[in-house]
C-alpha cells in the first residue's frame, strides 16, 4: 500500500488477528471493528481512523520534515526566481518528496500499525507491500488541485473497474482545517471508469 502524508486518517478499539504469518499487537479496533471498517473503505473508496497515530510520534515526524521540506523549496526558488510561489514537483507551490527509510520515518507504530494492516489486508489480500513512503505539501499560494486519480487503470483496455489494488494510507503532520486545504474525495468513485467518475463530478451527482 502506498502511505503519504497530505491528508486525514483516523482511530477507534480492539485487538487484531494474526495475518499472513505475521503476529500483529492489539490494536485500537476488534477484529470485528475492522472487518465493518473495511467493508465501509469498499463502498465508499475511504475510511477515516479519528487521532488513530501517536501524536508525539507524528510531531516527530514533522519536526524532521520540516528542513527536508525547506531546503526543497529554497532549490526550487532559485531555479525559478522569476517565480512569486516556488514551482514544485507538482505545480504552484506543491512539493513532492519522497521520505528516507530511516529515524524516525522507519516507525514499526506507523507502518506495521495492526489496525491499519488488517483493514489494508482486508481489501487487498494477506501480502500487501509498502511501495511508496512520500509527503505530498501544498503550501501558502498553492493552485486548487483538480479532482483526479493517483494511478492509471490495471487494465487499460476493459471498460470497467477493477477490485482495489492500490490503497493509500494519508495522515497529516499538522492540524487539518478548512483554512489550511484538507482533502477532497468524490464518495464512492472508485467504482467508476475515470471518465464516468468526472462525469458524475461534473453534473453535482457526488458530493466532495
Amino acid at each position: 500500500y502506498c502511505m503519504s502524508m497530505n491528508t486525514a486518517i483516523a482511530q477507534m478499539s480492539g485487538a487484531s488477528p494474526s495475518r499472513g504469518g505475521l503476529v500483529l499487537p492489539p490494536g485500537k479496533y476488534t477484529a470485528e471493528q475492522q472487518r465493518n471498517l473495511a467493508v465501509e473503505a469498499k463502498k465508499d473508496g475511504y475510511v477515516v481512523l479519528r487521532n488513530h497515530f501517536n501524536r508525539d510520534i507524528l510531531q516527530k515526524w514533522a519536526d524532521a520534515f520540516a528542513p527536508m521540506l525547506q531546503e526543497t523549496i529554497k532549490d526550487e526558488t532559485e531555479s525559478q526566481r522569476d517565480s512569486k510561489v516556488a514551482v514544485g514537483n507538482r505545480g504552484p507551490g506543491r512539493f513532492y518528496i519522497t521520505l528516507p527509510f530511516c529515524a524516525p520515518f522507519s516507525d514499526p507504530s506507523i507502518f506495521e500499525d495492526p489496525d491499519i494492516l488488517a483493514i489494508v489486508q482486508h481489501l487487498v489480500g494477506e501480502d500487501p507491500s509498502l511501495c511508496q513512503l512520500a509527503t505530498d505539501t501544498p503550501i501558502a499560494g498553492s493552485e486548487y488541485q483538480e479532482t483526479h486519480r493517483d494511478t492509471p487503470p490495471l487494465f487499460p483496455d476493459m471498460d470497467h473497474e477493477t477490485p482495489a489494488f492500490q490503497l493509500a494510507v494519508n495522515f497529516p503532520l499538522c492540524d487539518v482545517t478548512l483554512e489550511n486545504g484538507p482533502v477532497e474525495i468524490a464518495k464512492a468513485t472508485h467504482t467508476y471508469t475515470k471518465e464516468e467518475g468526472q462525469k458524475q463530478i461534473l453534473e453535482n451527482k457526488v458530493d466532495l
